[in-house]
């Protein structure tokens, strides 16, 4: 039968073969303090876990989270959710007969077009004029100078404005006489004369009748020279020019 010695003679007796080292005792608030350690470190362990779980259900709410963290919460939430059934009132068919064969497509209309521009013209003239310098302006040229401050109009024919030929046509058919809108055509019409027998209003044509004017005398003439210019007094400008007579 083996014996048992105390603790402090068993280093000089632990060579014999029946010697057992007594067992060692714990005291006895030991286990009350092993006890109160468990206690103590579930209590923060178990409050971790659960902010643990929770992070991310607050993490899903918060606003500083990126919109594709966003987007996967609000796809997983959808994946995740009940079918759902919608109830549609049988007034609100389209009907059997509808298909996209049968749906034309209409055009709006086009919208109005713009208003036209109001054309105010400023005449610088009101009357007769009957003289120019020393040059008497009589007859037709007295019709035609009525018109003096009329804009260029490149086509125009009226006192809201004239092109060259517009101008003569316009004047002579005051008295009659029914001219083509045509410089070209004005120039080969009527009779040619010289600088010597012409007329205050007789037609001054230039380069084969590129450009018209009516004649007043001593060199001038009355025209609607070209685009920003108005209808005026102008000199004859060039040698290539002939007159022609109504």
């Amino acid at each position: 039968m083996t014996k048992q010695y105390p603790i402090d003679l068993f280093e000089g007796a632990k060579d014999h073969a029946d010697v057992v080292a007594p067992p060692l005792r714990k005291p006895a608030n030991f286990r009350r303090k092993s006890n109160l350690m468990s206690v103590a470190v579930l209590a923060v362990i178990i409050p971790g876990l659960f902010a643990t779980v929770a992070l991310p259900a607050y993490g899903a709410g918060n606003s500083s989270l990126s919109a594709a963290a966003k987007s996967n919460a609000r796809l997983e939430h959808a994946l995740h959710t009940d079918p759902q059934t919608v109830f549609v009132s049988a007034s609100a068919s389209v009907g059997p007969s509808l298909d996209r064969d049968t749906i034309t497509y209409t055009a709006p209309p086009p919208p109005p077009p713009p208003p036209k521009p109001v054309v105010v013209v400023h005449h610088s003239f009101t009357g007769l004029v009957q003289s120019y310098g020393n040059i008497s302006i009589t007859g037709v040229a007295a019709i035609a100078a009525k018109y003096i401050g009329v804009p260029y109009v490149f086509g125009g024919e009226s006192p809201a404005g004239f092109d060259c030929s517009g101008l003569v046509a316009y004047v002579y058919n005051q008295v009659g006489i029914h001219l083509p809108h045509s410089s070209m055509e004005q120039g080969h019409m009527g009779t040619r004369v010289s600088v010597a027998d012409a007329q205050p209003g007789d037609v001054v044509v230039f380069n084969g009748g590129t450009h018209v004017g009516l004649y007043i005398g001593a060199g001038h003439m009355i025209d609607a020279p070209y685009p920003g210019r108005v209808v005026s007094i102008d000199a004859i400008y060039s040698n290539d020019y002939w007159i022609v007579h109504y």
